[in-house]
């Protein structure tokens, strides 16, 4: 039995538990996979590691003497720089000739020799290995692997399944076991199944061992007495009693699994071909202790290990681990193992874990590990680690808004439920990559202003992600509504019911103008509407000249008012433009005819077109209706007849909406829409739709976007009330 390591030539050994011990000094990782195979290896070495951690007068770090300081004991390990080869060879000695082989006759190492006897069948050993089809189950990354023609296993990929199964085996089915008359076909979920586990990564093995020893006064239970691991029992236990109690760090991180397993190797004992697989213990075992996963607790006080979610980044649980939560809470606990961390430089988290469910479905794996910061966190740079708090909240907020927020719109967007949809997974997908770019670079910056403002940061990137995930479902005034209304999610708390629909006036800069973009196209865009409404002002019959178009042709409109147009359009010349684009100037000049004198000679001051650049249609609907000029049900039925409209129907409709709030529109963003309506229209369409609906709800988002503001400028990373999710 083996793992491979990669040695100074960058090639991999393969070397036993006992070696990986003798030179774990030299060893900077173990190449051991998948991912929750790594974590159960590790703590089959933290076992192995605290039985031979010794130093010469002193007693090993499985033994928390009372005399004795546990902490002082363990930086001397990491002082002497390796583990103890005496210690090791007095260990490994003490043990019974055969223990550590995976094929010993007698006591194969983590195995049961007793499942020959009291099981009348194998399972095979695609139910091992993950990743094989077993039963009924896919296969997950194919191979030539099926029950009917099972390819055997090299011993080190046996091994690695066998470990897994363990400590992550499903629970329900599995084969029939018949002890003293007791015959049962079922079994509990291993001791780490659906969990997370974190583990101190150090620049070498031993380091990593010795770094990731609990404290055993840490624990609730563990001391010394009694304490065993499988391998090191006289005999096997009764399967029918009661299943072994951690009474220490062996029996602990070994001893606490639910399935048995029994491989059966080929006559060559050079792979293996088949493997019996049931259960271990009638009762199951305590899962509460575990110094490697993050404890949280239930609404109803039970305690639970935070799930594997292979969509979960790790940083979202750099505040738990390092002890800095913006907020004290006993409902989520950091990991015993990080409670006393030894000072060593570089220190980074490793988090390995199984997506997957209670029973037998399995997902992901889960692998990630951190910057070397948990240290520098902790001890060198107090601010830095009380950022890591806020900008965690922060990013958590933010994100638990969007995932509402998506539910929300798809369950108003398809009538159902608000539930796990589609729309939740792209935001997620969209959002929580960014979210932690943006907490890595915050977290470094050394820019003092980056401690500010988190949860506006943290909201853009949700904004944007929602906006993603919705962009392209606009099709109606309803699809619109619901997109718009379940926006608001994204802003925190709810606010007074009367403000949910009046729109608002756009907002003035500190000098108290509003801004405005300014590119050439606007410029030009600006110079025609002003030039019109100056000609219908100035010249006698023009305004009535340009009213007579609506509703022409590109050609009559042309043969009627083209003196107009084209000197309002100078220095460009119509004759160039495709003839839909000469129709917008056409159509622009017209409903700006059809605007009643008093209202043309209101326009026509110098800034005409400023005050409202930027609103398209919707928006000015949607003004028109907060200012009691156009009733809310008319304003939607309007907006919705023209959305649906082909080019013709829109120059056709539109100057009879326009001349009813003709103080509202923004003629410089109409004029830039209805020229390139033929190109764009369904995406105009959709702004236009979702332009009203954002409006119409801008009070309510403003204001909870001001207490949330107002609530981050205070010092959090973000308000701390959660959405109706």
């Amino acid at each position: 039995m083996g793992v491979d390591i990669p040695d100074d030539l960058v090639r991999r050994r393969s070397l036993g538990l006992r070696e990986l011990l003798e030179h774990a000094h030299m060893i900077e990782s173990i190449d051991a996979s998948p991912a929750p195979t790594l974590s159960a290896l590790y703590r089959i070495l933290y076992a192995l590691a605290a039985r031979v951690s010794a130093l010469p007068g002193s007693s090993a770090l499985d033994d928390n003497g009372p005399d004795e300081d546990w902490i002082e004991r363990r930086d001397a390990v990491l002082e002497y720089g390796r583990l103890d080869p005496q210690a090791i060879d007095d260990y490994f000695n003490g043990i019974p000739a055969g223990r550590f082989d995976l094929f010993d006759a007698a006591r194969p190492f983590l195995q049961d020799s007793r499942l020959a006897a009291q099981c009348p069948k194998t399972a095979g050993i695609n139910k091992l290995i993950p990743g094989r089809p077993a039963g009924n189950n896919h296969a997950w990354f194919g191979g030539p692997h099926s029950d009917t023609a099972p390819v055997p296993a090299a011993p080190a990929e046996a091994f690695f399944g066998l470990i897994t199964t363990l400590y992550y085996g499903a629970s329900g089915r599995c084969s029939t076991r018949e002890v003293a008359g007791v015959a049962a076909a079922n079994t509990k979920a291993g001791p780490l199944r659906t969990s997370l586990s974190y583990h101190p990564l150090g620049s070498s093995l031993f380091q990593t061992l010795i770094a990731g020893l609990p404290e055993p006064a840490l624990m609730s239970g563990p001391g010394s007495s009694g304490d065993r691991c499988p391998w090191e029992y006289e005999d096997y236990p009764d399967p029918l009693g009661t299943a072994p109690q951690a009474t220490g760090i062996g029996s602990l991180l070994t001893g606490r699994a639910q399935h048995a397993v029994l491989l059966m190797p080929n006559s060559e004992r050079d792979a293996v071909v088949d493997a019996y697989l049931t259960w271990a213990w009638r009762t199951p075992s305590d899962r509460s202790q575990d110094p490697y996963v993050i404890w949280q607790t239930s609404k109803e006080g039970n305690q639970y290990a935070r799930r594997a979610d292979s969509g979960r980044a790790l940083w979202r649980d750099v505040d738990t681990l390092i002890g800095n939560r913006p907020s004290s809470s006993d409902t989520v606990l950091k990991p015993v193992a990080f409670q006393e961390l030894p000072d060593i430089p570089d220190l980074r988290v490793l988090a390995l874990g199984f997506d997957q469910d209670g029973q037998a479905k399995d997902t992901q794996f889960v692998d990630a590990v951190t910057p070397p910061i948990i240290n520098t966190l902790k001890a060198d740079n107090a601010q830095m680690a009380a950022n890591v708090g806020n900008l965690c909240q922060a990013g958590e907020i933010a994100g638990r808004r969007l995932e509402y927020a998506a539910k929300k719109a798809w369950a108003l967007y398809t009538d159902g439920k608000v539930q796990e949809c589609a729309w939740s997974q792209v935001v997620a997908a969209e959002y929580w990559p960014q979210a932690e770019r943006l907490f890595w670079s915050r977290l470094f910056s050394a820019d003092p202003q980056a401690r500010h403002g988190l949860g506006k940061a943290f909201r853009s990137l949700a904004e944007q992600a929602f906006d993603h995930a919705t962009e392209n479902a606009v099709h109606s005034m309803d699809d619109a509504e619901a997109v718009e209304t379940a926006r608001l999610e994204l802003y925190g708390p709810r606010v007074k019911a009367g403000l949910a629909r009046k729109p608002q006036a756009p907002k003035p800069t500190a000098d108290g103008k509003v801004k405005v973009m300014n590119y050439p196209e606007l410029q030009a865009d600006r110079r025609f509407v002003k030039k019109v409404i100056e000609h219908c002002k100035d010249t006698p019959g023009a305004r009535a000249a340009l009213r007579s178009i609506i509703g022409f042709s590109s050609r009559q409109m042309a043969a009627a008012a083209d003196e107009i147009v084209v000197s309002a359009l100078a220095p460009i010349d119509p004759s160039v433009l495709a003839p839909e684009k000469q129709r917008a100037y056409y159509t622009m000049a017209a409903m700006l005819a059809a605007v009643p004198t008093k209202t043309v000679l209101e326009l026509g001051g110098p800034d005409v077109t400023q005050p409202y650049y930027g609103r398209n249609l919707g928006r000015c609907l949607a003004a028109a209706v907060g200012e009691k000029r156009l009733a809310e049900a008319s304003a939607r039925r309007r907006l919705e007849l023209l959305t649906k409209q082909d080019l013709d129907g829109l120059h056709l409709h539109l100057p009879g909406a326009i001349t009813q709030i003709p103080e509202a529109v923004d003629w410089v963003t109409l004029l830039r829409d209805l020229r390139d309506w033929s190109a764009r229209g369904d995406d105009i369409a959709r702004r236009w739709r979702q332009g009203f609906f954002h409006s119409l709800l801008s009070a309510q988002r403003d204001a909870a976007e001001e207490a949330a503001d107002t609530e981050d400028n205070g010092g959090a990373g973000g308000d701390t009330e959660t959405s109706a999710a």
